[in-house]
């Protein structure tokens, strides 16, 4: 919860402590009733742990709970307050050594939030691939397997056009491999795949997944 010490100064310690029963109960109206843990983790520090594996989900599911708590007015000594929270979230995969491990990622990553506006109020999820080292064969592997685990690799299609027969349509299929900021080439990651014995598993992901879209750009004509 953001700025909580100030909120504490200004109601007290009965009127702070009936503002988080009352966060408790928003939340508790925003999380999945089966699937889920909620619990108060500190002073003014709540914990989710729900089932959600995709990282544009975790974000989004963030920014309910975000806009649940700062949508809602609080009643307290006859004085209307606003709350607002800084949400940081991670995903739990095999590359997380522990629980403790999870709730620093989570915890760094709502800091982040703090760094981008003093005041808080957003999301920010961390990203367990961000920690692999893609600078080494063996860490480039790591993140080639995450990414035909987890269908992140991406396709781009770019027309061959014939100047004197336009009856055929004809592509050449561009493959390209997000990694944090930027998208690598398969030069620049084609030896890593070899080594970890990846380049069969990603010609049948580019091959499936090529002929998936060229049939759905067919269907619509």
């Amino acid at each position: 919860l953001d700025n909580f010490t100030s909120l504490r100064t200004s109601v007290g310690l009965g009127g702070a402590d009936a503002v988080l029963a009352e966060i408790a109960s928003v939340l508790r109206q925003a999380v999945p009733a089966e699937g889920s843990d909620l619990a108060r983790f500190g002073d003014d520090l709540f914990s989710v742990l729900v089932a959600i594996a995709d990282l544009d989900k975790v974000a989004a599911f963030g920014e309910k709970l975000r806009k649940a708590i700062e949508s809602h007015m609080f009643e307290v000594q006859k004085k209307t307050i606003q709350v607002t929270a800084s949400i940081g979230a991670t995903l739990i995969d095999d590359s997380t050594r522990s629980g403790q491990d999870a709730l620093t990622y989570a915890a760094d990553a709502a800091a982040k939030v703090r760094q981008k506006n003093s005041n808080g109020n957003g999301v920010f999820v961390h990203n367990p691939a961000d920690l692999i080292d893609s600078s080494t064969d063996a860490g480039m592997a790591k993140h080639l397997q995450a990414a035909l685990e987890k269908n992140q690799f991406k396709l781009y299609f770019q027309p061959i056009l014939n100047l004197e027969d336009n009856a055929e349509e004809t592509y050449e299929i561009l493959l390209r491999l997000p990694l944090k900021d930027k998208e690598l080439q398969p030069a620049e990651f084609l030896q890593a795949a070899s080594a970890g014995g990846l380049n069969t598993k990603i010609d049948r992901w580019v091959i499936l997944n090529a002929l998936k879209l060229l049939a759905e750009h067919n269907a619509k004509g």
